[in-house]
């Protein structure tokens, strides 16, 4: 790819490895490997991808187990596509692990969340962002497979969720936001985080809520959550119910462009069943977080 010339790298082996949000290709060249994201046009702007990548310049300079960008850190050629480039992190996605490593999971959220707040361009996901008329990933309760009674349960959801997001006032500060089971890699018995494009200032606890979610059908969730809030510390579990109640909800906003394949339809049909369900139990004091 002539674009790798940006990096020294003419005549690497090149294969497309991931087709999400962006596309990710793994570059092999000079015994090294890393990863090359063609970041989708329109999803970022160059300063929001630049302060991403800063900011696991400076994570992975304190010791975390993070992808090092390498300059430059951002390479665009004649208004196509922004490129970057980072190392190649060993290790496989989260999976049915055993709870301990969602404690080791924990504890790094924990050591995240304990260093001081850097201020970057970075996008904000809080009580409007999240619950508005206009969030950011969508409106949920407009979903086109709702029926009138769960389009009327979500945005009681909504309002009461926004109601008390705001009287929480709970501290923001610049949280990975994405800790899904693809984005953690697990080496032995050390966890890694990748993917840092969803890095945005929002409530630390939101951190907590996506590991948890991808385990919810998991017959011991139960284990699991305890796990990583052991790890994790002290929380408090009424805001955390609240967030991962948000977090079911807005990926029904997400989900809605995405179903023009089969695969993507029978996500979306798994996701608006979550919502409502998760919805509904937070609604009556009886979220699987508390």
């Amino acid at each position: 790819m002539d674009i790798l010339k940006a990096w020294g790298l003419e005549g690497a082996k090149v294969t497309l490895w991931a087709e999400r949000e962006n596309r990710i290709f793994q570059v092999m060249a000079k015994g090294m490997t890393y990863a090359l994201r063609q970041h989708r046009q329109g999803l970022r702007t160059r300063q929001q991808i630049e302060a991403e990548l800063t900011w696991m310049t400076n994570l992975s300079a304190q010791g975390f187990a993070v992808p090092r960008p390498l300059v430059p850190l951002v390479w665009q050629q004649d208004q196509g596509p922004y490129f970057s480039l980072v190392t190649w992190l060993k290790g496989r996605p989260l999976g049915a692990d055993k709870p301990e490593i969602f404690n080791v999971l924990g504890h790094l959220i924990a050591r995240l969340h304990a260093l001081p707040d850097v201020q970057l361009e970075r996008p904000h996901w809080t009580a409007d962002a999240l619950l508005g008329s206009e969030p950011l990933w969508g409106q949920f309760w407009e979903h086109e497979a709702l029926n009138r009674r769960e389009r009327e349960l979500l945005l009681r959801f909504r309002n009461a969720a926004r109601a008390q997001l705001e009287a929480l006032n709970m501290p923001v500060r610049l949280i990975h936001a994405d800790m899904l089971k693809e984005n953690v890699l697990v080496n032995g018995a050390e966890v890694a985080l990748i993917d840092f494009d969803d890095c945005a200032y929002s409530y630390p606890l939101f951190d907590l809520t996506a590991p948890l979610v991808q385990r919810l059908p998991d017959p011991h969730f139960a284990d699991t959550r305890e796990a990583l809030l052991a790890g994790y510390g002290p929380v408090d579990r009424q805001a955390l119910a609240l967030l991962f109640a948000v977090r079911c909800c807005t990926y029904l906003g997400w989900v809605r462009d995405k179903r023009s394949t089969a695969e993507g339809k029978a996500m979306s049909e798994r996701i608006r069943v979550r919502a409502i369900k998760q919805a509904r139990l937070w609604l009556d004091g009886r979220s699987p977080i508390l």
